[in-house]
């Protein structure tokens, strides 16, 4: 396949001495570093009660 353009301006600022973005990139760990939380049935209840209460009030 060819190169991108990206990858050829890459190799170019490499070759003439500029410092290459991909050697400054981190380790990207193989799984999820945030926590998937779903609500639970109770959460649910208290955020549809709440939605609720604010949507009567916007009546009176």
């Amino acid at each position: 396949m060819a190169k991108s353009n990206a990858q050829k301006m890459r190799a170019h600022k490499e070759r003439n001495g500029l410092r290459n973005p991909e050697s400054n990139r981190g380790v990207v760990p193989g799984f999820s570093t945030h926590v998937r939380k779903t609500p639970s049935i109770h959460e649910k209840r208290i955020k549809d009660e709440r939605k609720y209460k604010q949507s009567v009030r916007a009546y009176f």
